[in-house]
């Protein structure tokens, strides 16, 4: 008997639904060869499913509804079987006496070929009969009761191969084949629907139907999966160059926008010092003479000073919103590449998904499949692999290269002094010596 080890691993690898996560309550096969519980799928198909069709959860491809709707999706026997097997197969926590059946077992006698496991009680009745006089008993704690690999793959080998009985029509085995509906069918079904469909025992099909699948799956080599994973490698990378591509293009705009506001701060104050020795040298002159002309050329530098600090702050104002601009602009450009390369990545992972599905379910149900099973999903299944032959992993998205190039921050426009009335008076006017940008400023982002 199989330890309760074997029962949970072969649980949890091969008996849980990919939407319950539990143990498989009626199995149903989709067209794309992954199987759910039967609840579980009429749920999601509810919820995601789009004009008689829905898309498989795990490799995403569409699945119509079949016109008898999803309780006519072809049940997983396979599964069913494995399940019902795998639970006889799990060990019980302690083991009852093979005569008595209510009290636990303590020894095993190692002449009596079936009930072999006794408890103390039945054991001294086993010595009085003297036609079993000279058995050995072993405590049942020194047995061995590990797995039989050998012994169980051919305990799987029946169940699987066990009869399966028709569910339109009780009691009537599965034993034809009908070439015109490729499915398996009963006699009961030959006299009602397919009397003059060709249809064949299934015996007599099922040896070359096998060995088609087998030929098939030669067609799905695993160095095509190892492409595959290539492809997707490839993808991550460019995706990495990509971002680090937008890392340094972001920090050469923001460093442009530094150095061209620095400068715009740094002339300004150099317009700032000159204003201020200019108007005391001018101050020096006009107190010679009027206040009120003095009072008139303070006012004509106010203005003139909040003209160019407000032409300093749009300066300003246009650098940042440009920096913001560009810098927005290669946020979007990058995003909408790795939008791009996310997707072929996607599509590289569900194609690979769809190619180890289909393998392994083509693998199990040639390797441990029953005749039903097989003449079930032989046609489909080789046509699905025919599908998948066509399938190359192919990745040649075209990257754009982001550049920024930074344009020139130096001044190169000297600021005309401002017009000083003179009526009456002698001034001496300067000039101011502090550059700013020349316009348009979209020249200094390149």
């Amino acid at each position: 008997m199989a330890s309760k080890e074997l029962y949970n691993v072969f649980r949890e690898n091969f008996l849980t639904c990919h939407i319950c996560l539990e143990e498989y309550t009626d199995p149903r096969v989709l067209p794309c060869y992954h199987t759910f519980c039967l609840d579980c799928i009429g749920d999601h198909a509810a919820k995601n499913g789009v004009q008689n069709k829905f898309s498989c959860p795990v490799c995403r491809q569409d699945a119509p509804v079949p016109p008898g709707g999803l309780a006519t999706l072809v049940k997983n026997f396979f599964l069913i079987n494995v399940k019902d097997f795998m639970k006889g197969q799990k060990a019980p926590e302690g083991r009852l006496c093979d005569y008595c059946k209510h009290i636990e077992a303590t020894m095993l006698c190692q002449g009596c070929p079936k009930t072999n496991q006794l408890c103390v009680t039945c054991r001294e009745l086993h010595d009085n009969i003297p036609a079993l006089n000279g058995h050995h008993f072993v405590p049942l704690s020194q047995v061995d009761f590990s797995v039989d690999q050998a012994n169980v793959r051919e305990q799987l080998r029946q169940v699987l191969d066990k009869a399966q009985f028709c569910d339109k029509h009780a009691g009537e085995q599965l034993a034809f084949y009908c070439q015109n509906d490729d499915a398996v069918i009963c006699r009961e079904c030959i006299v009602e629907t397919h009397s003059k469909h060709d249809f064949k025992k299934i015996g007599d099909v099922v040896i070359f139907q096998r060995s088609l699948i087998v030929d098939r799956l030669k067609c799905l080599p695993t160095e095509k999966l190892s492409r595959l994973e290539k492809a997707e490698k490839a993808i991550a990378r460019t995706e990495e160059s990509l971002t680090e591509n937008q890392r340094r293009v972001l920090r050469l705009v923001d460093s442009q926008r530094v150095t061209m506001t620095q400068e715009i701060h740094d002339n300004s104050k150099i317009i700032e010092r000159e204003l201020n020795d200019c108007y005391q040298q001018i101050e020096q002159d006009v107190r010679k003479q009027t206040d009120a002309y003095l009072t008139s050329v303070k006012h004509h530098l106010v203005m003139y000073r909040t003209k160019v600090q407000s032409n300093y702050t749009k300066m300003r104002k246009f650098i940042d919103d440009k920096s913001n601009a560009v810098s927005e602009e290669v946020m979007a450009l990058t995003s909408a590449q790795v939008k791009t390369l996310e997707a072929e990545k996607d599509k590289q992972e569900m194609l690979k998904i769809c190619i180890q599905s289909i393998r392994d379910f083509a693998q199990q149900l040639t390797d441990t499949g029953s005749d039903i099973e097989v003449m079930t999903h032989s046609k489909k299944i080789q046509a699905r692999i025919t599908d998948l032959q066509t399938v190359e992993p192919v990745f040649d998205t075209k990257i754009i290269d982001i550049k920024f190039t930074p344009g020139k921050t130096k001044m190169d426009l000297a600021l005309q002094f401002p017009k000083i009335p003179e009526p009456q008076l002698s001034i001496k006017t300067g000039s101011i010596t502090a550059k700013t940008y020349g316009g348009p400023l979209d020249a200094y982002f390149g």
